[in-house]
């Protein structure tokens, strides 16, 4: 084979490579927002439509093992639609999750055989932490559906030390006061833990 054929063979291989990639990519690329989901059994497609998502949303899909296999940042405002081939993905447990400034929601599937199947009755809801800072005075508040506990523990940065760490729990919307005025000046961290979930929160005395 000459050494222009042998050039022509390998850029044509590069190029259809790169074509399967990118169908691909498309399949498994289209976000909205949350609410239903239905699969397309003919063309084998999972069509996410998420209603009323807040700008600035963040869709992922995530494995059993906590490994963001997709993500698309920034979502529009209002309804979102997309399709996605989940059944390209090896068996197991996925969640797709929907990241607005104060919740979580999360709808669960499971791929088994080149079957896709969800549970709406496992579909969750997670309040994310809010945290107010006044002064030197940080106010925290958290809504919990069915009252699951908030793990609390602030970190000064300058030296990693802990500071404190508490469980709230027993209440469907906890709140709590955390004084600094004879704390020293600089960066904590604050971090939350909820339903299974972490949060992470920076101030600055």
């Amino acid at each position: 084979m000459s050494n222009y054929l042998k050039i022509y063979v390998m850029k044509k291989c590069i190029k259809n490579s790169l074509v399967l990639l990118m169908l691909f990519i498309s399949l498994l690329g289209h976000s909205n927002e949350f609410r239903e989901v239905n699969k397309d059994i003919e063309r084998e497609i999972t069509n996410l439509f998420l209603k009323d998502v807040e700008q600035g949303s963040l869709l992922r899909i995530i494995d059993d093992n906590g490994l963001v296999l997709f993500k698309e940042a920034n979502l529009k405002g209002g309804d979102y639609s997309k399709g996605f081939d989940l059944t390209l993905l090896p068996d197991g447990s996925y969640y797709f999750e929907l990241q607005s400034v104060a919740k979580l929601e999360v709808i669960p599937f499971d791929v088994l055989t080149n079957k896709v199947s969800f549970n709406k009755a496992e579909k969750q809801t997670i309040y994310i932490p809010k945290l107010i800072l006044k002064g030197k005075k940080v106010y925290i508040s958290q809504r919990s559906v069915d009252s699951k506990p908030l793990k609390c523990a602030i970190y000064y940065d300058e030296n990693d030390d802990l500071v404190l760490e508490e469980t709230l729990k027993g209440k469907q919307y906890m709140r709590r006061t955390y004084d600094f005025s004879i704390s020293e000046k600089g960066t904590y961290t604050i971090v939350f833990k909820s339903e299974g979930r972490v949060f992470t929160k920076k101030i600055e005395i």
